[in-house]
């Protein structure tokens, strides 16, 4: 048994033969490092262009255990894993309108897939040829691949990431929209497992489509997001999504600032909203009043093609001014430049426009009672509804029971696993090294002799708590390597992200347990107090460490529990 569990120990501790430059890392070195170096200097990844990213054994371990939960969590909702070739044909994207995309690797008439709803909705029409045989959600977890023009962070923008992709096919919309929910609520217990803060936030169905969707954000100050949240009744949402009660009802802003376009005709387009606000185009474009020139020009250029439109149509050329709710009389609005000329019978005025933005201090459109808070988010997730959009030109379709074709209705669901692992590592760390929660850390306990020679007792208890832990499914390391000192070894544990380091030979008949910190939950105060005494169980805080010091005999038992709060 002896042999058997330290060939187990040493193929533990080999994950961490890349991350040997570690032990010469001082905190000001970590301190100075970005996450992504962090990660590639402690032998988690290697980047060998901007974009691409080498997964080595630490970070191949975080990985799979991000993608053990993301399938535990799939499965319990009977969602079929499936993997699809990461090639696909130009054809089905030509049916749908999107191969046409700067953001797809091409390979002459192939792409790499960036995502999958053409290729699974085509892989499964002739199964799903039956109502019968639905509700239906497939999954992968896979690489996908997008052509990013500013790959960034490493994990955080890539050109090709780990994403899992779900697609569920009903027999009509009341159906789609069931499914819809069961993810929503499957994705709440994966970041609920994760233990980050995370938001569900109203969303912006971009170039994926459908009618409703979600995204879903780790909040960090790192993201790229803006998103307000009701800080009465929780409701959450993108400021380029969600609208707001701005100011109070009849009263309106000082000054406004506007805005100038085309349109297709080259109309002058002129949008006044409150100065200080950021104007939303979705809003302006959801509102459907005037077709809009999207050829992107500078304010001068705009008023130079209206001149001369103008000019060469006696000054009959209309003038639309687009006026936000807030603008009213009293406002000082912007007169327009000096070389525009009109008459007041060719100008078209459209009010009480809710067109900016949501900010902090705003009122709750929901409830109508809270103000908005911001915070920052990274986008880890995202829910579609997306009705017939991808079925209908794909020729999805089945029998329903009148005997009846019909094309499915759908929905996607996408998370980005590489993605979530860069965020993790990003917030976690601190000046000791990186902070993996317990779940998903590649090694969730080390076991470090203090003693240069271990006794006979020493021995046998390392053996005997790592077949213990590891019957618990417990990942556990053995450090018994006699090449680095006692400190380095602990050093190398903590900032590789080792969330427990278990030191023997201290005292006879104990082991101090190290952690970084744990949330302390009700069930581990009842434990502790029940069994604290008996277990010899004292806990000593110290700076950023908090000791566990504890009887050898149950030291399996408190490390189970201390994991769940990690």
């Amino acid at each position: 048994m002896r042999q058997s569990i330290k060939q187990i120990c040493r193929h533990v501790s080999s994950k961490t033969i890349f991350s040997q430059p570690s032990n010469n890392l001082s905190r000001k070195d970590i301190e100075k490092l970005t996450t992504s170096e962090l990660l590639c200097k402690l032998g988690f990844i290697a980047q060998p262009n901007a974009g691409l990213v080498h997964w080595l054994p630490l970070g191949k371990g975080v990985l799979d255990n991000v993608n053990n939960i993301v399938r535990k969590r799939h499965n319990e909702n009977k969602c079929v894993e499936v993997e699809l070739s990461s090639i696909s044909h130009s054809s089905i994207w030509d049916k749908t309108n999107r191969w046409n995309n700067n953001e797809l690797f091409k390979i002459g008439e192939y792409c790499l897939a960036a995502t999958a709803e053409e290729e699974i909705t085509t892989l499964v029409t002739p199964y799903l040829n039956s109502y019968k045989k639905m509700p239906f959600i497939g999954y992968q977890i896979t690489r996908k691949y997008r052509n990013e023009k500013r790959s960034r962070g490493g994990l955080l923008r890539g050109r090709e990431f780990y994403m899992k992709d779900a697609y569920s096919f009903d027999i009509g919309e009341t159906e789609a929209l069931k499914s819809f929910n069961s993810m929503n609520e499957t994705y709440e217990k994966i970041f609920n497992d994760l233990r980050l803060p995370w938001v569900k936030a109203n969303a912006d169905s971009g170039d994926i489509g459908g009618d409703l969707s979600y995204e879903w954000h780790i909040v960090s100050e790192i993201g790229e997001d803006d998103i307000v949240k009701c800080n009465n009744c929780g409701s959450c949402g993108n400021v380029e999504r969600s609208h707001s009660i701005k100011g109070e009802d009849g009263k309106f802003v000082e000054e406004s600032d506007v805005k100038y376009f085309l349109s297709k005709e080259n109309e002058l387009i002129c949008i006044y909203f409150p100065k200080g606000r950021k104007l939303s185009m979705k809003f302006v474009k959801e509102e459907d009043l005037v077709d809009f020139n999207e050829q992107l020009m500078n304010k001068d250029e705009i008023i130079n093609k209206f001149v001369e439109n103008n000019e060469q149509n006696d000054g009959l050329v209309t003038i639309f001014r687009l006026i936000d709710k807030q603008v009213g009389p009293g406002t000082k609005m912007p007169d327009l430049p000096d070389n525009v000329k009109f008459n007041k019978n060719h100008m078209i005025t459209f009010q009480e426009l809710d067109i900016t933005e949501s900010q902090e201090g705003d009122h709750c459109d929901s409830c109508k009672e809270g103000t908005l808070v911001n915070m920052k988010g990274v986008e880890v997730g995202h829910t579609f509804y997306l009705g017939t959009k991808y079925s209908k030109p794909l020729e999805g379709n089945f029998i329903d029971k009148d005997n009846k074709k019909k094309p499915y209705y759908m929905g996607c669901y996408g998370i980005g696993i590489s993605r979530i692992i860069g965020v993790i590592a990003d917030i976690l760390r601190d000046n000791n090294g990186l902070r993996w929660p317990s779940i998903i850390a590649p090694i969730q306990v080390s076991i470090i002799n203090k003693n240069t020679k271990k006794n006979d007792d020493d021995v046998k208890f390392e053996d005997t708590l790592v077949k213990e832990l590891q019957n618990k499914n417990i990942r556990v390391e053995n450090d018994d390597s006699d090449k680095i000192s006692f400190g380095k070894k602990l050093n190398k544990s903590k900032i590789i992200g080792v969330p427990l380091q278990v030191i023997v030979g201290v005292n006879e008949g104990i082991v101090e347990i190290e952690t970084r910190g744990c949330l302390f939950s009700e069930e581990f105060r009842k434990i502790k107090e029940i069994e604290g005494d008996k277990w010899g169980w004292e806990i000593i805080s110290k700076s950023n460490v908090e000791k566990h010091i504890v009887k050898k005999e149950y030291a399996s038992k408190v490390i189970e529990i201390l994991l769940k709060d990690m």
